[in-house]
């Protein structure tokens, strides 16, 4: 009996948290293929030292759009913030796309960026709130298993695009891999939302129980 329990209360089994985790594992490739389509880009304007520069972009877009979420007093239900936050990435990554020159990808990298920290917060609120208490651990080893998993296939099936000259390519790779996992997660936004619903009342009755 105790060993079916265990087996149950595995994060890999639980279908809410493999929607997450689907999710996180197409943000991953995303942002694996604009972490090589960027300084492709430098490199083909001729430029290698705008390479740091537009991943730098890039990075400082993220932390704005940490501060602000951070600073925000969250109203919304977390599913619902991960939902608009998986589509707000997607959303701001596609221009990359047409980002045919050094000038307008300057500009376009900081706003690529907006979404990601915002994101990554919201998941790993949303994964500890899904999760069992006696399985949190695991789940965020599995979540960034799959986040990393993606960011090395990204920079893979990436480099390959920027290598046969496909910068835009590559970026499209990102937009679409986003567009995916926005999508998986807007299609089980309502199992997610059950899911938290669920988990609420037995951690309440865990918690008075120890």
């Amino acid at each position: 009996m105790a060993g079916r329990q265990t087996e149950r209360s595995s994060p890999i089994r639980n279908r809410a948290l493999q929607i997450v985790l689907a999710a996180t594992l197409l943000l991953g490739l995303c942002i694996g293929a604009i972490e090589v389509a960027l300084p492709g880009l430098a490199v083909r304007e001729g430029s290698r030292a705008a390479a740091g520069v537009l991943l730098g972009l890039w990075s400082i877009g993220s932390l704005i759009g940490g501060l602000v979420y951070g600073a925000r007093v969250a109203r919304t239900e977390v599913t619902v913030r991960y939902v608009w936050l998986t589509l707000l990435v997607a959303a701001t990554t596609a221009p990359l796309i047409f980002a045919g020159f050094l000038a307008a990808a300057l500009p376009l990298s900081l706003l690529a960026g907006v979404g990601l920290a915002p994101l990554m917060a919201c998941q790993y609120t949303l994964v500890g709130e899904l999760a069992d208490r006696r399985a949190v651990a695991e789940a965020f080893a599995w979540t960034s298993a799959a986040l990393v998993s993606g960011i090395a296939g990204g920079n893979a099936v990436g480099g390959v695009l920027v290598q046969g000259g496909g910068i835009a390519g590559a970026f499209a790779l990102g937009c679409v891999t986003q567009v995916l996992g926005a999508l998986i997660a807007l299609i089980g936004r309502h199992q997610l939302s059950s899911a938290v619903m669920r988990r609420k009342p037995q951690e309440v009755a865990a918690a008075m129980s120890s």
